[in-house]
């Protein structure tokens, strides 16, 4: 099977992943999955996360790349 390098990048922690796949659409799948986990992970315990992620082949070409910038305001104490 295909190698690739997935790598994310929560808030500054980078974590880099090789692993095997069926193909560049499997690795994509499992990445954006580890994103949604590393957002559960990081909220509703503050008020924003930035997150980054790509993958990439063996020969270190850029199949994928994905941010999201979540932020959250809340509204103000009724009386």
């Amino acid at each position: 099977m295909p190698i690739f390098k997935l790598t994310t990048d929560v808030e500054g922690d980078v974590c880099e992943t090789v692993a095997e796949f069926p193909d560049a659409k499997a690795a994509k799948d499992d990445l954006q999955l580890g994103m949604i986990d590393a957002i559960v992970g990081k909220l509703p315990n503050g008020p924003r996360v930035h997150l980054f992620a790509k993958v990439e082949d063996d020969s270190g070409t850029e199949l994928y790349r994905a941010s999201l910038i979540f932020t959250a305001d809340n509204a103000p104490a009724r009386n």
